[in-house]
This record gives structure tokens, sequence and C-alpha cells, in this order.
């Protein structure tokens, strides 16, 4: 199955476009738009993400409809142009409830080395589960001698600590064999201001936060550290989806 990105963005700004470019050499995928559809007026129906797929029907004249997102051929990810900051947390959060895919976020000018050499995950010590982005995550970590560092934004009288954030990674199937994974604990009162000091600190070229399904459906998105490390961050931040440990028991 070919690889694929999805891109966002009408029309997408040139920064994105050659960040997306790269990324797609790099990882050997196509490049597919798309577009986020709202639901009807009025409804509770999540926004849908069709992606354009360039490929001819058989008799090689009549372009193929557009299809979900979920179903494209491959699809690794999303890409999004960082949007303007007013637009920022809602666009974010509807690209995260159109599909299952990771979402990366790129802002313009974007910092960091292409392609990414030090990747940086942003874990509170909670465990978690991945899902469909774990193979996004293995494309990334396994192309290139790929450094990861696991970075722990730690508070006063946290619940969780650095180790524990290491351990909730290497738990959730990124600890790759011959993969390096190192840990950065950063001490700061408020995690959005630890984890963009981290990214400083372990000169990251890419940031990784997951997202927890009560962040991408609840309404506090726009409030919440997710959001302010995406409206402050140099780096491209991809946002991964992920579940807890107790939801996808339920599912299963």
């Amino acid at each position: 199955m070919d690889a694929s990105i999805v891109m966002l963005g009408s029309p997408p700004t040139h920064d994105a476009t050659q960040y997306a470019a790269s990324l797609a050499q790099l990882l050997a995928a196509r490049l597919l738009p798309a577009t986020l559809a709202e639901g009807p007026a009025g409804s509770a129906a999540p926004p849908r993400l069709a992606v354009h797929c360039p490929a001819a029907s058989a008799d090689g004249l009549r372009p193929l409809p557009a299809c979900e997102a979920s179903s494209a051929s491959g699809a690794l990810l999303v890409l999004l142009p960082r949007p303007p900051a007013e637009q920022l947390a809602r666009q974010a959060q509807r690209t995260l409830q159109a599909s299952p895919l990771p979402v990366l976020v790129v802002p313009s000018p974007a910092a960091g080395r292409m392609p990414p050499r030090r990747i940086a995950l942003a874990a509170e010590g909670e465990p978690f589960v991945v899902a469909q982005g774990l193979r996004t995550m293995h494309a990334l970590l396994l192309t290139l001698p790929t450094r990861l560092t696991v970075l722990h934004a730690q508070r006063p009288h946290a619940l969780y600590s650095g180790a524990d954030a290491l351990h909730a990674v290497q738990s959730c199937g990124l600890a790759l064999r011959h993969l390096t994974i190192d840990a950065c604990d950063v001490p700061a009162p408020d995690p959005a201001a630890g984890i963009l000091a981290g990214v400083q600190q372990v000169a990251a070229d890419l940031l990784v936060v997951p997202v927890r399904a009560h962040n991408r459906w609840g309404p506090g998105f726009a409030g919440s550290v997710t959001a302010r490390v995406l409206a402050q961050s140099p780096v491209p931040v991809l946002l991964l989806p992920v579940n807890s440990v107790h939801e996808e028991r339920q599912v299963a």
C-alpha cells in the first residue's frame, strides 16, 4: 500500500508546501490535497476530511471521486499549515475530529531541520495507547537515525515523574529496537512553558504531543496545554491521537 500525506490548506502557505514536499520525499509518500467539510448548519455531525486522490478511472479520463481520509491509501498524517491565532484551536481540533490520523501543524516559517533528526515527545506520565498513529511514528523514527527525547514538564507536587513519562512512551509501542530514547525533565510551574523550554533545550526539530479523546472532543481544547503549545511552538507539532488504557479496553 502506497504511503501518502494528506495536505489541508486553500491555498497552503509556501513554507508548509515546501515542508510537505520534503517530508513526502523523505517518507517516499504521495501528497494528496484535501478539504475539511463541515456538517450541515446546526448539525452535531463531525467534520469530514475529503481527500482528493489524483488518480484516473479505468478509462483514464475521469478523476476518481474524493475519498475519506481514513480510507485513503496508506495515509500517514494530515499536514495543516498553522492558521492565524484566532482560528488555530478550532481548526486543529476539527481536523482531529475529522480523521483518526495524526495532524502535523506547520508554522510559517518553521524552525528545525528537515529531515528532522531530533524528535521531542511531550508526556505527562499517564499511560496511553497509540492506535493508527503508530504506523506514522514508526515511519518517522525508522527512516533516519532519529533521536527521540521524552519531555516531561516537572511541576511541583505532580502526580507523575519523568520516569513515569519515559515508561509510558516505552510501553505504548514506540520503544523500537536500535532507537535511542532519552528523557528530559524540565522544571516548570506551567506545563506549556515547560514543554516549549524543553524543545529549545534539546534542540528539537519536531515536537510530538499526544492528544487524548476527551481533549479531541471536549469544549476546553482552546484553553488546553496542547493549544497553547501549538500557538507558540517554533517547530512543527505532530498531534498524535491516543487513548487511555481504560478507553482502549472499553473499545476492545
